[in-house]
């Protein structure tokens, strides 16, 4: 009999980008937008985690983590979505 796996991944989606403050002030690293649309660049490392079949995120967040929280929610993509980190300093 063959189990069933859940595949399970883990996001660095923190940071200040302190080297991106001059083109993006207003969001976290990872929602720096990568297109016309304004699609965020951790739109694109989700989608191709959904593409693989992954069925569970978990994002490791800091910084204005809020702002991740308010765009993707408790589900994007078809996968479960979970935050863990830290307060703000």
């Amino acid at each position: 009999m063959r189990k069933s796996v859940t595949r399970e991944a883990i996001v660095l989606a923190g940071g200040f980008g302190t080297r991106l403050r001059k083109v993006v002030s207003d969001v976290p690293k990872p929602m720096a937008p990568m297109d016309a649309e304004g699609t965020p660049f951790l739109a694109f490392v989700l989608k191709q985690l959904a593409g693989q079949g992954f069925a569970k995120v978990i994002l490791s967040v800091g910084y204005m983590a809020e702002v991740i929280q308010q765009y993707f929610g408790a589900s994007y993509a078809g996968m479960e979505m979970n935050r863990w980190g830290q307060a703000e300093r």
